[in-house]
Parts: C-alpha cells; sequence; structure tokens
C-alpha cells in the first residue's frame, strides 16, 4: 500500500497511466450526465439549455428522478417506458463508482496495471482501505458508462420522435384521473 505517500516510488509514466485512466473514466461519466440532463429536457418538452441549467444545478440523485418521471409521464409503451426506466436506475447505480473515483485519492500501480484508490472511511469509526481498479476493470467500467451513454441518446431521439398528442403536454391536458389539483388557496401560508 501507498497510503500516506501518494506516488512516491512510482514512474512519471505510471502516474500517466492512472491519470488517464481515472480522466477517461470521468470524461465518460460526464457524457453520461449530459445525457440524462438531455431526457430531462426532452421528457419535459424544454430546450436543450433549459436540461443543462437544470442538471447543472442538480444532484445526479435528483436528476435522474426528474427524468424518470418525465420518461413515465410519455405516452411511449409500457414496454418502452420499463426500459428506459432501467436504463436510468442504472445510471443511478453507476453513480456509486462515478462518487468513489471522484472523491478519493489515488495512485498509480507499477507496471500500469490500473488504479490504486487510497479510500478513508469514516461512519462511526476512522478505516483505511485500499481499492486496486485493474485495466479491465476500468475498460469494463468506461464501457458500460458508454452503453449507458448510448441508451440515453436513444431515449432522448425516442421522446423526441414522440407527435404532440403523445409528448408531456398532452398527458398535462389530459391528466389522469388519480391527479388532484390543489387549489391555489391551499398553498396559501397566510
Amino acid at each position: 500500500s501507498s497510503r500516506g505517500g501518494l506516488g512516491m516510488l512510482r514512474t512519471v509514466e505510471e502516474h500517466f497511466v492512472a491519470w488517464r485512466f481515472v480522466g477517461s473514466y470521468m470524461q465518460s461519466w460526464a457524457l453520461v450526465e449530459m445525457g440524462v440532463n438531455r431526457v430531462i429536457a426532452a421528457s419535459c418538452e424544454l430546450h436543450d439549455l433549459v436540461g443543462y441549467i437544470i442538471g447543472s444545478n442538480t444532484a445526479v440523485k435528483d436528476k435522474v428522478a426528474i427524468a424518470r418521471t418525465g420518461v413515465a409521464m410519455t405516452s411511449r409503451s409500457e414496454d418502452w417506458r420499463a426500459k428506459a426506466d432501467h436504463v436510468l436506475q442504472q445510471v443511478t447505480a453507476a453513480s456509486v463508482d462515478r462518487n468513489m473515483i471522484a472523491h478519493t485519492g489515488f495512485d498509480a500501480v507499477e507496471h500500469g496495471d490500473g488504479v490504486e484508490f487510497l479510500r478513508v472511511l469514516a461512519r462511526g469509526s476512522l478505516q483505511f482501505s485500499d481499492l486496486h481498479w485493474s485495466a479491465a476493470k476500468f475498460s469494463e467500467a468506461i464501457g458500460h458508462l458508454q452503453a449507458l451513454r448510448t441508451h440515453l441518446i436513444e431515449i432522448e431521439e425516442d421522446i423526441r420522435s414522440l407527435p404532440p398528442e403523445l409528448r408531456m403536454s398532452a398527458v398535462i391536458d389530459n391528466p389522469p384521473t388519480t391527479y388532484v389539483r390543489i387549489p391555489p388557496a391551499r398553498l396559501s401560508v397566510e
């Protein structure tokens, strides 16, 4: 373990390999988040720029919740909505690794076989643990993110291709019978 001495006995080349792995992962993650922002915009019938504004001011779990709700409110088939929802749930699951990578110090591994993350766990007790991600693990994780991005693009395109009568605005114009409008007087704090 190299805990406490990040980078002490590694070559510059080994550091570049580690930085490349982490940078490639984070870029792939950024593209996934952009895809979620675009699904929000498409499902809520917003301009892409509004989707980016919402996305840049919203935590991942919240933006995924917004996107899942938007997808659920489209008039696509139940099967399509279930598949799109599954993709969005996979984004939430992948965010666990993203948070670890984004918020954990790391070091190069001898001979360039991945990265060693130097985790500090402080939940009622203080623990240190090293976690090794091999080149194969990074390749698999980045491949998964790239697949999620592709699915998000497809979801966005599917939503944008809906005729107006099947978009969210049509659902809003004809709300489900379970929807109960809250009278404005009930929203008052006076």
